[in-house]
């Protein structure tokens, strides 16, 4: 105790030292760090990235490499999998990682089918007591959490990491204003030249825009369409992490005719609402598995061409379309896309009825209950492949996410099949053999992908999005970066 407080004390010191510091500002407010709770919140994901870490890590070409673990070993069979811990790595509680960390940490996260031994103090072994699971590795990229964490799990934002940094210390009132970010061994040698951070938190991308123009902030990633920023540089890249899709619940009449999706996917003008609605600041989507090994970039190759000017006979149905709504309106773009969805199927004899839900209850009054006919409703996804839980037959139901009802034979074999081997090039293979039947059965219609935009001032150099797939990967290569 004594120690922590010793260590707490001098990041506190710290932190009013001057020192090369960036500002970054983000849009949010931060609210939980517990390493098992960080979920959809961004502010939370941006700072983890530096608080804490995992056994393994994506690196800034996707792939999987050893983090807190200094190496590991597959056994034969693809069941057995051993990490060797690096030595001499501490927790910001100044106690040394071990093999005890690791094992309270896969407890909390209370993952089934899987047995875990400690070796010795630095070595660790799992077991997959059934089938071979493919996604394994990428689960071992999960935050660690100290074995004398304290009992149970206190939501909020003053946890123990083992990151680089550290949070030296916390603004705030009625809201949190900023969290200051030191580095959490300053006496050590390392490659950062930004040895302090310091997150600032706007209300909205009006807000960010204006700190950025008064020159409150050094950085800033967003969504939103700001083009140029005096005195700015700019790189950007598609979320590959998110996508907004247009859902059919394919057990519902007449969504069960795939002839009548396969047309609505004919008359979905995606480019148009790229537009129209982000004027141009997004990038087409036309399924699953974009921007991960499988399928790196967005590929029509499995999408039906949009083509309205197709001779069909009228269906003569009317279909309901759900939309969720924000209190903030003017952020939402789903009622622009939805007005151009139902313009685009008129040519059918589909006139569409828009429903309103508001977003906090979609899930609960729609997604749960399947009580929609069409749904444009956003997901994220992981890196992996393994998209088992989203289209498999067997996740028709709660606690899994097969929205759609989706059921094919040929699908769920290659969803089995994509999971039971570690072979990158047999995965492959199987999930693409996935797109193609998926492509054809046209149980969604992906429809776009935010394009995320990271500025950062002409004096900064390092920022390249390389690698990039969700918003806290423009951190990738922070030790890189260099003010000029």
């Amino acid at each position: 105790m004594v120690l922590s407080f010793l260590l707490s004390l001098l990041a506190f010191i710290n932190s009013f030292i001057p020192q090369p510091t960036l500002r970054e500002g983000i849009v949010g407010q931060p609210r939980d760090l517990y390493p098992l709770s960080i979920t959809t919140n961004q502010p939370d994901r941006d700072l983890a990235e530096f608080i804490f870490r995992g056994l393994l890590k994506y690196d800034e070409k996707g792939n999987i490499v050893p983090d807190l673990a200094e190496s590991y070993t597959i056994s034969d069979d693809k069941k057995e999998y051993t990490f060797h811990l690096k030595k001499g790595v501490f927790w910001h509680n100044g106690k040394e990682l071990t093999s005890d960390d690791v094992i309270y940490t896969v407890g909390k996260e209370n993952l089934q089918s899987v047995s875990v031994d400690r070796l010795d103090k630095y070595t660790v072994r799992f077991r997959l007591s059934q089938n071979v699971y493919a996604p394994f590795l990428d689960l071992m990229t999960q935050y660690l959490m100290p074995v004398d964490y304290g009992g149970e799990a206190k939501p909020g934002l003053n946890q123990v990491g083992i990151g680089d940094f550290r949070i030296a210390r916390i603004k705030s009132s009625s809201k949190v204003s900023s969290i200051i970010l030191t580095r959490a061994w300053p006496w050590q040698k390392n490659n950062y030249k930004f040895s302090r951070i310091v997150f600032i938190f706007y209300a909205n991308d009006e807000d960010l825009l204006t700190a950025a123009k008064l020159g409150e902030i050094d950085s800033f990633g967003t969504t939103a369409n700001f083009g140029n920023v005096h005195n700015f540089n700019k790189v950007s890249a598609p979320m590959g992490s998110r996508s907004y899709i247009l859902f059919f619940n394919t057990a519902t009449e007449p969504l069960t005719d795939q002839g009548l999706r396969e047309n609505l996917l004919k008359f979905l003008p995606k480019q148009e609402i790229v537009n129209q609605v982000f004027g141009g600041q997004a990038v087409v989507a036309y399924g699953p598995l974009e921007y991960t090994f499988v399928n790196p970039t967005a590929d029509p190759s499995y999408s039906l061409p949009f083509n309205n000017k197709e001779t069909v006979k009228p269906y003569n149905q009317t279909l309901s379309l759900t939309i969720p709504i924000s209190k903030k309106k003017n952020e939402q773009p789903f009622s622009k896309i939805a007005q151009i969805i139902k313009e685009a199927w008129q040519p059918l004899g589909i006139s569409v009825s828009i429903t309103e839900v508001p977003l906090e209850k979609i899930f609960s009054e729609v997604v749960a209950k399947k009580d929609f006919q069409a749904l444009l409703y956003g997901q994220e996804v992981g890196r992996d492949p393994d998209v088992y839980v989203l289209w498999h037959s067997s996740q028709k139901d709660l606690p899994g996410l097969n929205f759609t009802s989706y059921s094919s034979a040929l699908a769920d074999r290659s969803l089995e099949e994509g999971r039971s081997t570690n072979d990158p090039r047999t995965r492959t293979i199987d999930y693409q053999n996935f797109l193609k039947t998926w492509g054809a059965d046209v149980p969604a219609i992906f429809l776009y992908h935010p394009l995320y935009q990271y500025y950062f001032k002409t004096g900064i150099t390092g920022p390249n999005l390389a690698g990039f797939f969700s918003p806290a990967d423009r951190f990738l290569n922070f030790s890189d970066w260099r003010a000029l």
